[in-house]
């Protein structure tokens, strides 16, 4: 149960870790061009009567409106959708979300270390464990529980099949992998759950298992929210790894944030937490709502809410926006789809690999270098962010009128080396998978694979043209 007064905005959005996701369905680069994109649901193992008894559960709780939309299973590729089934249809602008906040299931109560994301995993673990004693098991039972809708949820097998070790969405999957791991032994050792009779049966030492954490931060990734409010205990919660990444952004206050990728920045906790929203989840993105039907909270009703981006007709599917400015790679990894589409892939390295093929040793005195995300257009080259970024390290060791070409051509270096790793073969198996792809189509598992190795390599060639 939420404490904290709300009051309006939300986004979802995923972060450089799945446990600093938000879902903007927690986004942020570039958003995929059609209309037609779905969301991790399309997998979902929930029937039509798991829905139903969701409906029924928030019926129950004052303030909820189904506003003329319901939730139902198809089999046209979205797996739960939203459908308009008011006569009338829905309006442009129109209010067509409305959960109480009673419903939101909001972070670990009790865990008073660790970021939010982490403490939500810790909640939804827990309320898995307690099954029918859960209030949210309703909500609960609707969510995909089976297969491999998610990378998270991928073997190691079909994750090195897929995926090339020294691709950027293979690393950034890898580090994920490893949070779960690293979670699931604090879980462990700090005793979540011990006061919850397991009525599985399974022991308390095994649980959580890595496979239960990664389901709930797959969960979380995809479907969690964040919702701002303005109570200053927000900050009592930050982990050791959120204040020295604030403490890097603060001492590069001269570079601009784009810099850094999409990850955690002040602007991202002052005012909000993450929740999940029963029922709001059920939407499927669409790139064409953008900011416009993105979901808010409203104090005065304390309710989420959201507002139709368009019209609709009865028996249209009912969108939202899982955010604006979403890369491939951070939809993938927070959703598990990525859409085709006409964007540029932009190259990414870390500040850790610029400073280490600079072959020069510079005492810059920063932390988490590794979080530092360096990205590189195909189209217009290096910019202005990367090139201060770079200045930050080479200011002592080179001459000041040789800093950027230095820079320049450490970074083609970079591209160059990491072309080399691409197999041809590999590259050409990957173009065959996502020949029949048209633009603005979803694609999953080794497709949604494939079209990020063929981008990465398409891109990497051409910075290296470029510079």
């Amino acid at each position: 149960m939420l404490t904290k007064p709300f009051t309006t905005v939300t986004n979802r959005r995923p972060r450089v870790r799945a446990h600093d996701c938000r879902r903007d369905r927690l986004g942020s680069s570039c958003r995929a061009s059609s209309s037609s994109s779905s969301s991790s649901s399309s997998s979902s193992s929930c029937d039509a009567a798991a829905l139903d008894r969701l409906h029924a559960w928030l019926s129950n709780i004052e303030g909820f409106s189904d506003r003329g939309l319901r939730l139902t299973t198809a089999n046209d590729g979205f797996g739960v959708r939203a459908t308009c089934v008011r006569e009338s249809g829905i309006r442009r602008g129109e209010v067509i979300i409305q959960i109480p906040r009673e419903a939101f299931l909001t972070a670990h109560p009790r865990m008073e270390y660790g970021s939010d994301f982490r403490r939500l995993v810790a909640a939804v673990l827990e309320e898995m464990k307690r099954k029918e004693a859960s209030r949210w098991w309703p909500y609960l039972q609707t969510l995909p529980h089976h297969g491999d809708w998610h990378p998270l949820l991928w073997s190691d097998e079909a994750r090195t099949s897929r995926l090339p070790t020294w691709t950027v969405a293979s690393k950034r999957l890898t580090e994920r992998l490893r949070n779960c791991a690293n979670d699931a032994h604090d879980f462990r050792s700090m005793g979540l759950g011990k006061d919850v009779k397991d009525v599985s049966g399974k022991n308390d030492d095994e649980w959580p298992s890595e496979a239960d954490v990664r389901w709930a931060s797959a969960i979380c990734a995809s479907r969690a929210f964040r919702l701002e409010f303005f109570d200053d205990d927000v900050f009592e919660n930050f982990d050791e790894t959120d204040a020295r990444a604030f403490a890097v952004l603060e001492r590069l206050s001269d570079v601009d944030e784009d810099v850094w990728g999409p990850g955690p920045s002040e602007d991202d906790f002052d005012t909000s937490v993450l929740v999940l929203v029963p029922w709001a989840d059920g939407l499927n993105h669409s790139s064409d709502a953008e900011e416009s039907s993105i979901l808010r909270y409203d104090a005065g009703s304390a309710t989420a809410t959201l507002r139709a981006h368009k019209s609709y007709a009865r028996g249209d599917q009912v969108f939202d926006s899982y955010g604006v400015h979403l890369s491939d790679v951070d939809v993938f990894l927070d959703f598990g789809f990525v859409v085709r589409n006409d964007q540029p892939f932009h190259v990414e390295f870390t500040g850790e690999e610029f400073v280490n093929e600079t072959g020069e040793f510079v005492d810059s005195g920063f932390t988490q270098l590794e979080s530092v995300i360096l990205r590189i257009d195909p189209v217009n080259g290096v910019g202005e962010n990367a090139l201060m970024f770079a200045d930050c390290f080479l200011a002592e060791a080179i001459e000041e009128h040789d800093i950027e070409q230095f820079a320049l051509d450490v970074f083609k270096r970079m591209c160059e080396n990491a072309l080399k790793r691409f197999d041809k073969s590999i590259i050409e198996d990957c173009r065959k998978r996502i020949l029949d792809v048209r633009e603005g189509e979803s694609m999953y598992g080794a497709v949604a694979a494939s079209y990020l190795v063929v981008k990465e390599y398409d891109a990497l060639k051409a910075c290296t043209r470029l510079l």
